[in-house]
């Protein structure tokens, strides 16, 4: 086996093709035939199937228009003031059982019902139809309607099929309340023939293509409607054993010696009966015979085509597999300096070639952007730490601190302490990337309050934050060197010093985003400052003047550096009117402050 196996791996790549895909034809061929056949069987069957369903279905409406014409009928009898009048007399006239009778014969002109009966409480009849037999019959069979009915605690009932003159008949029977009284005064009885429903099974099964053994009509698990009419009134689980040990709306039964497929079909929403058909599989596969033989002659020439065309195809493929396997060859050896000339071909391996010298290209220019990536990626980082806390604003703050000292304010100094150590704290802390919203704003409290002891009071803030969002969480430290820009190019450089300078930070949600604007009413920034500043925030100017300096380009680039995919992340500058706003828009975040989750 070792030796077959390195005479193998030692063949050229035209006669690995070729026995390839011999093999791959002829070994699954056999496998393709059986599985073929027997998708040709379940096609048929599954055809078969969805007519025999489809069938089922008309058959429900036909009957369904039969019965509901029949029950409205029957509705109207029960409901008919003289009828229930008459029934709650306790002496009935002869005279007054004629006018009840009378209402009886509208139902036998509807063409739907064979005949109807009342029969009152005490076993009085009225009929519209004539037979001592049926009447009988009737009686014997009242009182068993009428426990039946109380028992099922539903308005009407289906009764088993009674066997009258050579025909079946089924009986549809309902409680009659007397007027005024809640009580039972009555039935109402009306007789089905079953001859109609078989009518209606066959008229609809017979246009279909396929002859089925049998159809169906269950109320229940009792057949009240076959082409077989031996079997109706018979028990379904005793025709067929117990079908609960099926599962689904078709199965395989054995029926008269033949293996059969059941099928059933039933709308509980709007009929009370099942349908079910019994259809022979000689029958589903009669019509694949002629199938099958075409399908083994195509498979012999389909032997005979493969031998041929495998020679064909495995030297069509060999010689420029071949160029490119010692392409590629000497691209791995030599890296990717290697020259690589494109080939005559321009077929699939041609395609393959121009991509992979395509992908040689790429792979040069990402493998270039990855280091500038990284060197930019690092000197942000060194960026961030140095802009956490500013150099100028530490040096501002511990001079107000001794100010404050030497004119005998030792509290507003601790507290100015205080706030220092705590944004001190928060800054440089390595174990939490993120706070919570409600903390980053009160580090903008503690420093506003800071600022407005360093430039003496000179201007107001205001913090408009729904008390929600304060309880997301966000990156640190984004608002702090924001509002120091806002203070330094704004409130530093604002040309005339008059008026209330304000400075209004605000805090919202916008489905997945959480924004914060802060502005100020400095009117210091031009339209042309603006677009510099935005191309600058976008990468799409590479340098900008110095008095800019890096705070908000830090703050933006650290939201994107979080979520590199999103091009609505960031920080940018508008203008409304004389305001000045710096718009930051992140994803949200719930959950606790803490590092970010991996």
């Amino acid at each position: 086996m070792k030796k077959i196996t390195r005479i193998y791996h030692n063949l050229p790549i035209f006669y690995k093709s070729l026995l390839w895909m011999l093999a791959v034809a002829m070994i699954p061929l056999s496998f393709v035939v059986i599985l073929s056949l027997t998708k040709i069987l379940a096609i048929e069957t599954s055809h078969s199937q969805s007519e025999i369903v489809d069938n089922l279905r008309w058959i429900e409406n036909e009957v369904r228009q039969e019965v509901d014409e029949l029950r409205l009928q029957g509705i109207k009898v029960t409901l008919n003031e003289m009828v229930r009048a008459e029934l709650s007399k306790e002496e009935k006239t002869h005279a007054n059982l004629y006018e009840v009778k009378k209402s009886l014969f509208d139902i036998a002109l509807s063409g739907r019902c064979h005949s109807a009966y009342i029969v009152d409480n005490r076993g009085l009849q009225v009929s519209n139809y004539h037979a001592a037999e049926l009447d009988e019959e009737i009686g014997k069979r009242a009182g068993e309607f009428w426990i039946q009915l109380e028992n099922s605690g539903k308005t009407y009932m289906w009764g088993t099929p009674m066997k009258f003159d050579g025909n079946y008949l089924l009986p549809y029977v309902r409680f009659i309340w007397g007027n005024g009284e809640e009580r039972m005064t009555g039935l109402f009885i009306a007789n089905l023939p079953e001859s109609r429903l078989s009518y209606l099974s066959g008229k609809t099964m017979n246009k279909g293509s396929l002859d089925v053994e049998n159809v169906l009509i269950l109320n229940g698990n009792t057949i009240i409607s076959s082409w077989d009419k031996k079997l109706i009134g018979q028990s379904f689980q005793d025709l067929l054993g117990d079908l609960s040990l099926y599962t689904g709306h078709s199965f395989d039964v054995e029926y008269d010696s033949q293996d059969c497929l059941l099928l059933q079909y039933e709308n509980p929403e709007a009929s009370d009966w099942r349908y079910v058909a019994i259809l022979s599989y000689r029958e589903i596969h009669k019509a694949s015979r002629s199938m099958i033989r075409l399908f083994i002659l195509v498979s012999i020439f389909c032997v005979l085509f493969l031998f041929m065309a495998s020679y064909l195809v495995s030297r069509s493929i060999s010689k420029p597999l071949e160029y490119l396997s010692g392409a590629m060859l000497d691209m791995g050896t030599h890296e990717l300096n290697v020259e690589l000339k494109c080939p005559d071909y321009r077929d699939e391996v041609g395609q393959m070639w121009s991509c992979l010298i395509a992908m040689q290209e790429r792979l040069k220019k990402s493998i270039s952007q990855s280091q500038r990536a990284m060197e930019q990626n690092q000197r942000l980082r060194i960026e961030t730490l140095r802009m956490q806390i500013n150099p100028h604003f530490l040096y501002n703050t511990f001079g107000s601190i001794v100010y404050l000292i030497g004119e005998g304010k030792k509290r507003e100094a601790t507290e100015m302490l205080s706030a220092l150590s705590e944004l001190l704290h928060i800054s440089i802390s390595r174990s939490m990337d993120y706070i919570l919203v409600e903390q980053e704003l009160g580090l903008i409290r503690r420093y506003m309050d800071i600022q407005k002891i360093r430039y003496k009071n000179t201007f107001r803030y205001l913090i408009d934050v729904d008390l929600q969002v304060q309880k997301l969480s966000m990156v640190k430290i984004v608002l702090q060197p924001v509002v120091e820009n806002a203070l330094e190019h704004g409130l530093k450089m604002r040309p005339d010093a008059g008026g209330e300078t304000l400075l209004v930070i605000r805090g919202f949600r916008v489905e997945e985003l959480l924004i914060f604007e802060v502005m100020d009413n400095c009117g210091t920034l031009t339209d042309q400052r603006l677009g510099e500043v935005n191309d600058w925030l976008c990468d799409r100017q590479s340098c900008i003047k110095a008095e800019t300096g890096i705070g908000l380009k830090n703050v933006n680039d650290r939201i994107r550096l979080e979520y590199p995919q999103d091009e609505r992340l960031g920080v940018c500058l508008e203008k409304r009117g004389e305001k000045t706003i710096t718009r930051i828009t992140m994803r949200v975040m719930e959950g606790t402050s803490g590092e970010k989750d991996t």
